[in-house]
């Protein structure tokens, strides 16, 4: 190993020629300076090396209509992931039987357990050198995010739910579109002519930002009602407290769900406003002492039958997917925004194990 590298483990000879090692040099000394910054590209293994302020400009088209957060609305979206995922977690029954005092050795279970008090992730631009003009593709650099627990638990059933539809073609690996291949050309060795036949490929346009917020209330909707996914232990009388968490009243009984989901406990004397998403029971749970009447849900009339739980469910996982979506925040340029509408910007993470929810 001495012969190859010297006392401060550096390599003794680089495969660098001279004027490359000059012109990284330069580079780095570009991006001290301020000036100058080197992207990544796209679609090819290549750099790309821009100025701060063109960079910036043809970034600005991505974010110009997000609004800009101020500290205590950013701390309000984490609040509010927090309580949709809290809510989630105790609806499921995740980690109820699991040690608290082990969650720290355990990852999973300990980021399931924990609230995600987190910064944003910050978006960055990858230059699109394969197209004709200059453009940038927005990207998340997101291992973890507010919202990063609450999209992974809805994801779980929601990537079934998807993966179940009959008219589902999706193929999520290489290894998949190999294997498809493959049949297919077992199939065809004996084919007479080959007429009419072609391979093709579809691709999303700007998936973010046009999945908006509407148009997935409408598909989940129709998937959630008409699946045969369904989930086990779930507990129905909090999951009713979610929903009239979420819910005003008025949605609530046009749903036909206002004997089945609790009430507010108005008091026309006064005493507080009806909890919500962000409310000590959202966040913290029932109180010990509450185990039979909650201090501001009344009972429900009745339980609820299995029209009305699908219905419930429905409503439910609807709920948490826009609380996702609703709080979809990254950091550019010195700022803390929050998408207007869409799903989130693509992530660079473990995309094949973790899908990004919506």
């Amino acid at each position: 190993m001495a012969k190859l590298y010297d006392a401060q483990g550096r390599p003794k000879e680089s495969n660098l020629t001279p004027s490359e090692r000059k012109g990284l040099k330069a580079v780095k000394d570009m991006e001290e300076a301020g000036v100058n910054l080197v992207r990544p590209a796209d679609k090819a293994n290549a750099s790309v090396v821009d100025t701060v302020h063109n960079y910036q400009a043809l970034m600005e088209t991505h974010v110009k209509d997000d609004p800009v957060l101020s500290e205590k609305e950013e701390e309000r979206c984490v609040r509010e992931c927090n309580g949709h995922a809290n809510f989630w977690k105790r609806i499921l029954n995740m980690c109820a039987s699991h040690p608290t005092q082990d969650a720290l050795g355990d990852r999973v279970t300990a980021a399931v357990t924990n609230d995600q008090n987190i910064l944003p992730p910050a978006m960055v631009g990858l230059a699109k050198t394969h197209k004709t003009e200059e453009t940038y593709r927005p990207l998340c650099l997101a291992k973890n995010a507010p919202n990063n627990i609450l999209s992974w638990i809805l994801a779980q059933y929601i990537g079934k739910v998807g993966e179940e539809a009959p008219e589902s073609k999706a193929v999520l690996s290489t290894e998949e579109v190999m294997a498809k291949l493959s049949a297919q050309n077992r199939k065809n060795v004996d084919r007479a002519a080959w007429e009419g036949f072609g391979i093709g490929s579809l691709d999303i346009k700007s998936l973010y930002p046009s999945l908006t917020r509407e148009w997935v209330k409408k598909i989940l909707t129709i998937m959630i009602m008409r699946t045969e996914v369904v989930v086990d232990e779930v507990d129905w009388v909090e999951l009713g407290v979610y929903l009239a968490t979420t819910h005003s009243q008025q949605e609530i009984d046009q749903k036909g769900l206002g004997e089945v989901v609790p009430r507010w406990r108005h008091r026309p004397q006064g005493g507080g406003n009806r909890p919500g998403i962000t409310g000590t029971r959202a966040i913290q749970g029932r109180r010990e002492e509450e185990e039979g009447e909650e201090q501001s849900w009344l009972r429900p009339q009745r339980p609820p039958s299995e029209e009305e739980k699908r219905i419930m469910w429905t409503t439910a996982v609807i709920a948490g997917v826009i609380g996702v979506m609703s709080n979809h925040t990254y950091r550019f340029n010195r700022q803390t925004r929050k998408q207007k509408d869409g799903g989130s910007i693509e992530s660079l993470w473990n995309w094949q194990t973790n899908p990004p929810l919506t």
